[in-house]
């Protein structure tokens, strides 16, 4: 990463101020950007109206640009022989592109924009150029490297911000400096307390000489949740291919064998944890197996209702804290947080699927704590990081293939080309396995391919011997490369007594491998493992150390699920037999969403990257079975992150995860919204919607005497329902102009934020057929993407729904004035919206003071404010700069009112006193 002059995000651990100081930071940051780009569009407009004098533009641009250029960050720009050329040409660019640049700036101020894309950038892998001149940017730099020696960082002396106009020469030596010591992998910049360069541009400079005056503060690392929210979830199941419906086979033991009744639906619960603060959410997976996990999913249910019922009845200062960086070094710190809050909330055990979901809850509240996406978190701390390679981006998957799939079936069948598959075999025919497996091979078309078995302890030591020797006849025996390990050919062996031992399994296994050559896994065995030591860590290292010796073996692999044995006792299974046997780590899933798939990914990919012993083999992970699912809880869905060729970027999906919330997840409340908003069917009197279970709270309005038909003011009416998070809003306004020039600017949807302050950005997707809404109150974002379409009848407007993310839908109205005779027309605007309160937010719905504020505030001012840019713009187009300017004033002080009203905690304390 390469950064000049730009800005790089909060940097962690460098924030010696309170939050309300950085908030009131980025309020004073956002009104002077969008003063300036308000000032970019007057001034736009004003030469847009001076065409009989073209003259007069690029001289309003060109007075405006050398007021600019006169800031001290500039340093002597204007000074330099191409400071005239410049100004020239950005006031050509200016005259022709003002309202895209003022759209552009405002868009772009910092405190509108995410800054989850700088926070995982790696300070040994960033060369970060500042000019000596450029106070705020060599203040940012030497705080970066004061924390990160590792930092390459250059402040070019006696230059200002514009470093590549007065110092392209330089910056481009320094660039491939850079760049060719990356290239050969030699140790980054300010690994030693010298920085050094060939360029005389760049003195030697040491870090005393940088070191900032700023007081610097680590970010506290101690942490506690103050409550748990989920909701339930169904998606179903499908096999185009198999003879019979939904999926057969699956679990372990006798389960696995063909049945005539398939799993047709995955049943499941997404949680959210919040911190106590209520700033930082996690989520996580529940969903219990059957036939894999000994609960059922209503009695993971109840138990998640238990625990959010004590978490929300005992004082918060009773709920143990937990230490970010132990947390995230799965080291042991997880599994003791958590026995510790079942400690304090009276619970003796927890399920295995909740206590999994528990588990990627705070892994993710913890890595939103250090401000990095979960898999760089889990690097980051892992214990011997230095040895642990932190590029990791990609983790390649392989393809299933379940027992009742026809014998025709093949790997050409599927869409994916992976560059290994798993057939499920045993607990069927002889013939019937090798059939499949002869399939998958063609399956290949000549493309080099591998195969893997899974026959869930389907064989005994005879049946798998037949097995084995039928596998010569396919020629992809380990000697050929192709084959690459069976998982738990053999049936259990259990003792008389009926205990269950890992050295006599394995034994069996052992002898075998000496006879058939057919490299094993262990899956089952490592669960049985588990429950013979309590779920001890160091008691099943012992044993997995005690069987497998220094003997030649034939264990290639173990097989871990996350949802069944934990994510942390997964991974730390994995770092130890990679690291200390020699045996690889394989991660799958239990047809899990795209929740849990992704963190059996993330830690799959850390496994991938830790220490291992020589000649370990690293194989690709069970993560495919999102193909046997007809839709995901996740929007882009898991899926979308794979390529054809089989392989998931792990880095895009992390990066998606980071602060996600229970709001942003798809179709979890499927009857969210339910109630439809219809159309005007003709000119009436806004009525109230009231949501279900609700009593609508209406405004009074001032009749018009001359009109039945449209209202002379404002008005609204809200409804909420007992929860206070559905809401419907319905609302009305005259407008001065017609209904055709209304719904052309109001339908121009990027242009929304103009009248709506607390939106920071709409932006039409790639597609064309979906937009993209970021809101944000109080420093928090909630983000949405919607369909919409324009309506013609019986009225013009726009009608639009949620697809993703924030749930919300409506429609807008433009009635025009009936009998109305003047030139401009008039018309009123009719809103009907609802929407589902993000549950952050979601108790500042409650109470009619707060319903108050949403009818005569968020509303009115907003459907006022476009009345007066509208007219703003008329005002200008016709040359009424005076009018233009008096109105767009009156937009910029309600703007400004209501980014102070969402940004201040006034809201809260009227709601804490009418408590």
């Amino acid at each position: 990463m390469i950064l000049i002059s730009t800005y790089p995000g909060e940097i962690v651990r460098t924030r010696g101020q309170s939050l309300d100081d950085l908030e009131d930071e980025k309020i004073a940051r956002l009104l002077k950007d969008d003063r300036l780009a308000k000032r970019i569009e007057y001034i736009s407009r004003r030469g847009s109206l001076s065409s009989s004098s073209p003259e007069v533009a690029p001289q309003i641009w060109s007075g405006f640009l050398k007021r600019w250029y006169d800031a001290p960050l500039w340093g002597k720009l204007r000074m330099h022989d191409a400071y005239i050329d410049m100004v020239d040409r950005r006031t050509a660019t200016l005259s022709k592109r003002g309202h895209d640049i003022a759209a552009v700036l405002r868009q772009c101020s910092p405190p509108r924009c995410s800054s989850e894309d700088w926070r995982g950038v790696t300070a040994k892998n960033t060369l970060f150029i500042a000019g000596e001149l450029d106070k705020k940017y060599c203040d940012i730099g030497r705080q970066w490297f004061d924390i990160e020696t590792s930092l390459s960082y250059i402040e070019v002396q006696g230059k200002g911000h514009g470093l590549l106009v007065e110092a392209a020469q330089d910056i481009a030596i320094a660039i491939d400096t850079f760049s060719l010591q990356e290239k050969d992998e030699i140790p980054p910049f300010g690994t030693n307390d010298m920085k050094i360069w060939e360029a005389t541009f760049i003195p030697s400079i040491k870090k005393s000489e940088l070191s900032s005056n700023t007081q610097q503060s680590d970010a506290p690392s101690i942490f506690s949740i103050g409550s748990l929210d989920f909701e339930s979830f169904n998606i179903n199941l499908v096999n185009d291919k198999a003879e019979n419906p939904g999926v057969l086979g699956i679990g372990w033991g006798l389960s696995t064998a063909s049945k005539n009744e398939g799993l047709k639906k995955r049943l499941g619960f997404v949680i959210q944890v919040a911190s106590n603060d209520g700033l930082q959410v996690g989520i996580g997976e529940v969903s219990p197996l059957d036939n894999l996990h000994m609960e059922s999913f209503e009695e993971a249910g109840n138990q998640l209702e238990t625990i959010a019922n004590r978490l929300s009845n005992v004082q918060s200062q009773a709920i143990p804290s937990f230490d970010v960086e132990r947390i995230l070094a799965f080291d042991g710190a997880l599994g003791d947080y958590i026995n510790s809050l079942c400690s304090v909330l009276s619970m003796d055990i927890l399920f295995p699927s909740v206590r999994s979901g528990l588990e990627m809850a705070i892994l993710s509240l913890a890595s939103s704590k250090v401000r990095s996406p979960i898999h760089q978190a889990l690097v980051s701390n892992a214990p011997n990081s230095q040895a642990v390679s932190s590029h990791i981006s990609t983790l390649p998957l392989n393809g299933l293939t379940t027992r009742n799939q026809p014998a025709s079936f093949g790997t050409s069948d599927q869409k994916t080309r992976y560059s290994s598959w798993k057939v499920k075999v045993g607990y069927q025919s002889l013939s019937t396995d090798i059939q499949v497996l002869r399939n998958t091979l063609l399956g290949f078309n000549g493309d080099a391919g591998s195969i893997r078995a899974d026959a869930n302890r389907g064989f005994n030591e005879s049946s798998f011997s037949s097995f084995a020797s039928a596998l010569k006849t396919l020629e992809i025996l380990p000697t050929s490369g192709r084959f690459e390990y069976i998982e738990e050919p053999l049936e259990k062996q259990i003792e008389e007594d009926g205990q269950w031992f890992l050295e006599k399994q394995v034994a069996a296994l052992e002898r075998s491998f000496n006879q058939n050559h057919v490299p094993y896994a262990l899956d089952e065995s490592i669960y049985d493992l588990l429950v013979a030591h309590n779920n001890n860590f160091s008691a099943v290292k012992e044993n997995l150390l005690s069987v497998f010796d220094e003997n030649p073996r034939g264990c290639a692999t173990i097989i871990l699920k996350p949802s069944l044995l934990g994510l942390e006792m997964s991974l730390r299974l994995a770092r130890f037999v990679r690291a200390e046997l020699g045996i690889g780590a394989v991660f799958t899933s239990s047809f899990d969403s795209g929740i849990g798939l992704a963190y059996a990914s993330f830690l799959a990919t850390v496994s991938d990257a830790s220490p291992c012993k020589t000649g370990t083999y690293q194989y690709p992970h069970g993560l495919s079975t999102f193909e046997l699912m007809t839709s995901d809880i996740i929007s882009p869905s898991f899926g979308s992150y794979i390529s054809q060729a089989g392989v998931l970027n792990v880095a895009s999906l992390s990066r998606a995860f980071f602060g996600l919330g229970l709001d942003e997840i798809q179709s979890v409340s499927p009857a969210s919204l339910s109630r439809e908003l219809p159309l005007e069917e003709k000119p009436t009197k806004i009525a109230s919607m009231p949501a279900e279970g609700s009593e609508p709270v209406s405004q009074s309005r001032s009749e018009d005497p001359k009109s039945e038909y449209m209202l002379d003011e404002f008005e609204a009416s809200t409804s909420a329902s007992s929860t206070g998070r559905d809401i419907v809003l319905v609302a009305s306004l005259p407008l001065p102009f017609s209904a055709d020039v209304a719904c052309a600017r109001f339908t121009d949807l990027p242009q929304q934020p103009r009248w709506s302050p607390w939106l920071a950005s709409v932006a039409y997707m790639d597609n064309g057929k979906e937009t993209e809404w970021t809101l944000r109150v109080r420093g928090v974002s909630f983000l949405w993407r919607a369909k919409s379409d324009l309506i013609n009848s019986p009225y013009k407007g726009i009608r639009w729904e949620s697809t993703s993310g924030l749930k919300n839908k409506g429609v807008v109205q433009f009635i025009p004035t009936p009998g109305d005779q003047t030139a401009i027309g008039s018309c009123s605007i009719n809103v009907q919206m609802a929407f589902v309160a993000p549950r952050l937010l979601s108790s500042l719905f409650r109470g009619t003071i707060v319903e108050e504020f949403l009818r005569n505030k968020i509303m009115k001012w907003s459907l006022e404010m476009f009345r007066d840019v509208v007219k703003g713009d008329l005002a200008l187009e016709e040359g009424n700069l005076e009018l233009g300017d008096a109105l767009f004033g009156a937009v910029e002080g309600k703007a400004n009112a209501i980014e102070a009203t969402l940004a201040s905690s006034g809201l809260s304390s009227s709601k804490d006193n009418q408590d």
